[in-house]
Parts: C-alpha cells; sequence; structure tokens
C-alpha cells in the first residue's frame, strides 16, 4: 500500500499535509485547484481554504524570478475557533 502510495504521490494524483506534530494526511489532487490548509494546534483539525488571493502573489514572485509553477502547499498553524 506505501508503494502505491508513494507512487501516487509522484505523479501529483495525490496530496500529503503534515500537521503540526509530523503526522501525513493525503487528499487527492486530481482535477483540483490548488488551495492552502489551515492545521489547529490543539484538536489538529484541518481546515481548507479557498484561493485567499495567494496564488496570484505566488505566481508574481514566480515570474519575477523566472521560475516555472506546477502547484504550491500552503499551510498556516494556528488555533482554530472551536479551540480559541
Amino acid at each position: 500500500m506505501y508503494r502505491t502510495l508513494e507512487l501516487m504521490l509522484e505523479e501529483g494524483l495525490v496530496g500529503e499535509v503534515r500537521d503540526s506534530h509530523g503526522q501525513a494526511r493525503y487528499e487527492h489532487t486530481f482535477d483540483r485547484p490548488a488551495h492552502a490548509h489551515m492545521i489547529c494546534d490543539r484538536c489538529q483539525r484541518l481546515i481548507e481554504c479557498g484561493d485567499l488571493g495567494v496564488e496570484a502573489r505566488i505566481d508574481e514572485v514566480c515570474k519575477a524570478r523566472r521560475f516555472s509553477k506546477r502547484g504550491y502547499r500552503l499551510v498556516v498553524f494556528g488555533t482554530c475557533n472551536r479551540c480559541g
């Protein structure tokens, strides 16, 4: 099973998100727009976020540095409203 997961990661079919304890979570990425995640340090709740304007800024930086972007991964750590 782990070899299959590795292959799916390599091919970009799934993405890995690690919480503040290093635990990996996986989600399908095929035919899905890039997005950010927020992870609560207390309860480890994972909250998906839409674009938030981040992608436009990433595109600007890539263009300025002549870097061809394949995708991005953004994880914000903090405290959710349930724990806060």
